[in-house]
């Protein structure tokens, strides 16, 4: 993390709450390849 906060600009601005909409639409990603693809 201290690298990633260090090297990168984009992530050292990202805070809790600037990251919520990347992860709804990540987790929707998730839950839509779980509802359709065949479990084996």
């Amino acid at each position: 993390m201290r690298r990633l906060r260090a090297d990168c600009p984009w992530d050292a601005q990202q805070t809790h709450r600037s990251l919520v909409q990347h992860l709804i639409e990540e987790t929707a990603e998730v839950v839509e390849a779980i509802e359709t693809e065949p479990i084996s």
